[in-house]
């Protein structure tokens, strides 16, 4: 039997490929799968997965039309047949027990969902980052008490739940007895909204925070990192997905956490005007978080938000956002490009 099917969506990663397969064909556990999915890549990235496929017997590939990381997974998805299922980035790496632990401890306890935690690289620098939540088991009360209150949103502003998604592995029956694929119409966060939506689900998660096992490289070229025109829109289609989903859930009331979900997706979206590649001049840019403002629902999500413990910037972004000052909102974020491009240039970081 196959203890664990690792699922790679692939779309122009040849500077990163072979490192990231390396990774994943030496894992220590060698009962597993390796599925490639190759979305439509222009570069060499499908010759690579040939090669390696042409290697080891474990691998399979499957190549479609350019249509999206969700897509290219839920492909994965559909012909996976192991016993747990991992994701796993093409320009990142793993260590090379990964699976194998996580695989262990999940069979030790019987858990739905196994994961651990991740070190951030970036231009040779690494640093460890730990997933929320406390280490070791959540029975399914545990989830409702511990996980849900911050599984969407929290007071300030974030998640507190471990929503990252290549950091686990999740158990394959769990997925098919719920029907649980990506959301392919859903236009960012897809990998949140499938994480959210397993440990919605679950009814034993065990977290080994302890263990920095995936390496997750910083893509400066990343959608992150650039403008983004329908940031706004992508929130609210994500936050009404996210409403639909959790509105029949018994065990817990998500409504407070949809609306600060929503809050901090404006905060984001307002971010998002001031990242590089935006084409647009400051009266655009200003009629855009003007909208984003009167979009806002209400005063109550104020009053859900820990101002307190906010950092300064978030909380004069909050308060702008109060008052619907859009104007003020646009020149803090052209002195905040501003400070970045100092710092980048003076100082040399990044």
């Amino acid at each position: 039997m196959i203890k664990v099917s690792i699922i790679i969506p692939i779309y122009n990663s040849e500077p990163y490929l072979e490192i990231c397969l390396n990774s994943v064909v030496k894992q220590t556990i060698t009962d597993i799968e390796i599925l490639l999915v190759n979305d439509g890549s222009t570069d060499n990235s499908l010759e690579i997965c040939k090669r390696f496929k042409e290697r080891d017997d474990r691998i399979k590939l499957y190549s479609i039309s350019n249509s999206g990381s969700a897509a290219a997974r839920n492909v994965g998805l559909q012909n996976a047949s192991g016993e747990y299922i991992g994701f796993v980035d093409a320009d990142d790496w793993i260590e090379l027990d990964m699976f194998q632990q996580l695989y262990e401890k999940a069979r030790e306890i019987g858990a739905d969902i196994v994961g651990c935690s991740l070190v951030r690289n970036y231009n040779g620098k690494e640093v460890r980052q730990k997933q929320h939540g406390r280490s070791g088991l959540y029975q399914r009360k545990d989830i409702v008490n511990e996980i849900f209150p911050g599984l969407v949103c929290s007071e300030i502003l974030k998640p507190t739940a471990p929503v990252n998604m290549v950091t686990k592995i999740f158990k394959r029956n769990l997925i098919k007895d719920y029907g649980i694929t990506f959301n392919e119409k859903l236009l960012g966060g897809q990998d949140i909204a499938f994480v959210r939506t397993c440990i919605f689900h679950a009814k034993c998660f065990y977290l080994m925070d302890e263990a920095y096992l995936y390496h997750y490289r910083l893509n400066p070229n990343s959608r992150t990192h650039r403008y983004m025109a329908n940031a706004w829109e992508v929130y609210k289609l994500d936050n009404k997905y996210l409403t639909n989903q959790l509105a029949e859930c018994a065990d817990y009331d998500f409504s407070d956490q949809l609306r600060l979900h929503g809050l901090h997706g404006a905060l984001t979206s307002i971010n998002y005007e001031f990242k590089r590649g935006n084409p647009n001049g400051p009266l655009s840019r200003y009629r855009m978080i003007r909208g984003i403002c009167n979009d806002l629902d209400g005063d109550r999500v104020f009053q859900l938000v820990n101002k307190r413990k906010l950092d300064l910037k978030r909380k004069i972004a909050v308060f702008c956002v109060e008052q619907k000052w859009a104007l003020l909102l646009l020149l803090f974020g052209y002195f905040n490009s501003l400070l970045e491009y100092l710092r980048i240039c003076v100082l040399g970081c990044k």
